[in-house]
C-alpha cells in the first residue's frame, strides 16, 4: 500500500482507496455515496475493528475537498486512512477502532478538483456555469502566456496605484502621497472580454469580472442558506448539488456520528460554531463545552481554536453564513469543526487571520502588509529556494501591450503547501490524524460495568444492572441536539430464559440521556443503576443489552438459580 503524499487526480485517488480496502478488508469498507454531474463517484471509507458493527459504535466523520482547490484536505484524509491501516496491529489503534468508528469522505468536489489539478483555473467548487446568467464584460482571469498557471500582471501606468519596492523588485508596494514614479497597475493575469465573450481590441476600464464558476458547495447546506442575491454561490436551493446531497444523506443515514471535521485550506486554524454571531448565540452548556475543549484541541493541532464568527467577522454587521459544519451542529447537534490546514503566514512569521481574525487583517497599515509580504518572500527564499514566487518576466499582452507576468504560485504555495520539501504536506496529515484520534477519544461510550443476580428467596431473583457512559461527551453530544432532534435515550433491554418474568416493570427501559465525565456538574450523571425482581423456575440466563444511537452498544450475560 502506497504511503507517499501528494495531490492526486481522481483515478489515482480511487486506486489508492481501493488499495487501502484490499490491504485490510476486515477493517475497511469502501462504498459509493453518490455521483457527480460528470459521472465521477464520490467514495466514502469506513474504518472499524472488533466484533461490533460500525453502526453500533460512536463515530467521527472526516470529509475533505468540498472546495475544488483545497486538495490538501484530500491528501490529509488519505494520510489518515493509510496511516491507521498501516498501524492496525498497534494496540492503541486496535483499541480505538474497536470502540469507535471512523468515516472518511476524501473528496467531495470530485469534478472541481480534477479541473483544478489539470488546468490553470482557481476554482471554488466546480467548473460548471453558475449562476446561469449572461457573463458581463470585464477582465477574466486566464492563462494568457500559456505556462499552465494564472499569476499576476504588472505594467507601467502613470495612473497606477502601485510601485516596485526599491529593496526587493519582486514586491509591489501601494503608492503613497508625494511619491515619485514609475507607477504600475497590478491585476490577475487575464484578458478583457466583451458582451459576446470575445477578446476585445479595446477595453473601457480595468474592472475584474466575476468567475463564471461561482458555485460554492459550502454555501449549499440547509443551515442559514440564503438565495443567490444574498449569498453568492449558494445554489438554486439547499442541497441542490449532488455532491452536497451525498454528504448530507450520509450524515443523516448514520445516526452514530457524534463528531465531524471538514478539512479545508488555508489559515492554520480550527474553526467551531457559531458563525451566525458571537458566543452568546450558543446555549450556556455548549458555550462551556467549546471553551473547555479549546486548550485540548489547540494542543492536538498546534493551531488556534476560534469560532467561525470570531475568525471571519469584519465588523460591518453582515451575518456570516457557512456550510456543512453549521448544518451538522445547528440541525443535527453534532460536535462540528472546520480544520483550515496549511499556515503559510505562521511559518513565515507574518500576520494571518488565525491570530486575530479577518477584522484585524483589514486594519493593517500598508507598511504592516509590506512587512508581512517581505517575511513571506524571505521564507520562500530560505525554505523553497525561491521556487514559490515566479520572477517577473516580460510579455506582449494582446490588449495591454508590454506587461510583466509573475508572482506567487497561487495553487501550491498560497492555497496548498508545496510538495517540496515533503514535510510541509506531511505535517498537515499528522495534524489531521491527531485531531481525528482526539475527537474519537471524546465520544460517548456505552458500557455495562456490572450486572448481577441476587437470590431473594421464594423463587425470586433480583437483577441489578449498572449502565454507564464512559466517554467525555454526553450521549446527546451537545445541548443543541435537544433543539434539533428527537434523539432516543439510552435503551436497556433484558432477555430472560423461558419460564421467567419480571415482577417490577417492563424488561425494556428508556433511561434517557447520560452525561459524560466531562460534564461540569458534580457528580456527573453518567451512570444509572437499574433493578428488576424476577420470578421463575430452574436456572436463569439473562442477557442485558444497552444501546444508544450515538453512544454505541454493549451487552453482558449473567446466570443464576433461585432459592426456595
Amino acid at each position: 500500500m502506497a504511503a507517499d503524499m501528494g495531490y492526486l487526480r481522481y483515478d489515482d485517488l480511487v486506486a489508492r482507496l481501493k488499495a487501502i480496502r484490499d490491504e485490510a478488508p476486515d477493517m475497511v469498507l469502501l462504498e459509493e455515496l453518490g455521483k457527480s454531474p460528470e459521472g465521477r463517484i464520490i467514495f466514502g471509507c469506513t474504518l472499524s475493528l472488533g466484533p461490533r458493527a460500525p453502526e453500533d459504535k460512536p463515530a467521527l466523520l472526516v470529509d475533505a475537498n468540498v472546495h475544488a482547490g483545497e486538495v490538501t484536505g484530500s491528501a490529509a484524509a488519505l494520510y489518515l486512512l493509510e496511516s491507521l491501516v498501516r498501524e492496525r496491529s498497534q494496540p492503541e489503534v486496535r483499541e480505538l477502532l474497536s470502540s469507535t468508528t471512523l468515516y472518511v469522505i476524501p473528496r467531495i468536489s470530485v469534478d472541481g478538483a480534477e479541473a483544478y489539478l489539470t488546468g490553470p483555473e482557481m476554482l471554488r467548487s466546480a467548473k460548471r456555469r453558475y449562476p446561469e446568467v449572461p457573463l458581463p464584460p470585464g477582465w477574466y482571469a486566464e492563462d494568457v502566456d500559456g505556462d499552465g498557471k494564472i499569476l499576476w500582471m504588472r505594467w507601467e501606468d502613470p495612473l497606477g496605484e502601485w510601485t516596485v519596492d526599491p529593496e526587493d523588485p519582486r514586491l509591489m508596494r501601494r503608492r503613497r502621497p508625494g511619491q515619485k514614479g514609475p507607477f504600475y497597475r497590478l491585476m490577475a493575469e487575464g484578458v478583457y472580454r466583451d458582451e459576446a465573450g470575445e477578446v476585445a481590441a479595446v477595453y473601457p476600464q480595468l474592472r475584474p469580472a466575476p468567475s463564471p464558476y461561482g458555485l460554492d458547495f459550502n454555501r449549499n447546506y440547509p443551515a442559514f442558506w440564503q438565495p443567490e442575491a444574498q449569498q453568492p454561490g449558494a445554489g438554486e436551493f439547499p442541497l441542490s448539488e449532488p455532491e452536497t446531497r451525498a454528504v448530507a444523506q450520509f450524515i443523516a443515514g448514520h445516526k452514530n456520528i457524534g463528531a465531524y471535521v471538514s478539512l479545508h485550506t488555508t489559515g492554520g486554524v480550527l474553526l467551531r460554531p457559531p458563525s451566525s454571531g458571537g458566543d452568546e448565540k450558543l446555549s450556556p452548556e455548549d458555550r462551556r463545552l467549546f471553551q473547555a475543549l479549546t486548550p485540548y484541541l489547540k494542543e492536538l493541532t498546534g493551531y488556534p481554536v476560534l469560532s467561525t464568527y470570531e475568525a471571519f467577522a469584519t465588523g460591518d454587521d453582515r451575518p456570516l453564513v457557512k456550510g456543512a459544519d453549521d448544518w451538522a451542529y445547528e440541525h443535527r447537534g453534532i460536535l462540528a469543526f472546520t480544520l483550515e490546514l496549511w499556515d503559510l503566514d505562521g511559518r513565515a512569521g507574518a500576520r494571518g487571520y488565525s491570530q486575530g481574525g479577518v477584522k484585524a487583517l483589514l486594519a493593517l497599515s500598508p507598511e504592516e502588509r509590506e512587512e508581512d509580504e517581505k517575511k513571506r518572500l524571505k521564507w520562500n527564499d530560505e525554505v523553497l529556494q525561491g521556487r514559490g514566487f515566479h520572477p517577473w518576466r516580460p510579455f506582449d499582452h494582446p490588449q495591454l501591450g508590454k506587461v510583466e507576468i509573475g508572482g506567487w504560485d497561487r495553487k501550491f504555495v498560497l492555497q496548498n503547501p508545496p510538495l517540496d520539501p515533503p514535510h510541509l504536506l506531511e505535517h498537515e496529515g499528522k495534524v489531521t490524524r491527531r485531531l481525528a484520534e482526539g475527537l474519537l477519544g471524546l465520544l460517548p461510550r456505552l458500557a455495562i460495568p456490572s450486572a448481577e443476580l441476587k437470590p431473594l428467596g421464594e423463587g425470586l431473583l433480583q437483577l441489578q444492572v449498572t449502565v454507564a457512559n464512559e466517554g467525555y461527551l454526553g450521549t446527546a453530544i451537545t445541548a443543541q441536539t435537544h433543539k434539533a432532534l428527537k434523539l432516543p435515550g439510552v435503551e436497556v433491554e433484558v432477555e430472560l430464559s423461558p419460564g421467567w418474568r419480571s415482577l417490577s416493570g417492563p424488561l425494556r427501559r428508556d433511561v434517557g440521556q447520560l452525561a459524560g465525565w466531562g460534564d461540569p456538574s458534580t457528580p456527573a450523571q453518567n451512570a444509572v443503576h437499574l433493578r428488576w425482581v424476577l420470578q421463575g423456575k430452574g436456572p436463569l440466563a439473562v442477557k442485558v443489552t444497552a444501546r444508544h444511537p450515538r453512544a454505541g452498544r454493549d451487552e453482558t450475560r449473567v446466570e443464576g438459580v433461585a432459592t426456595p
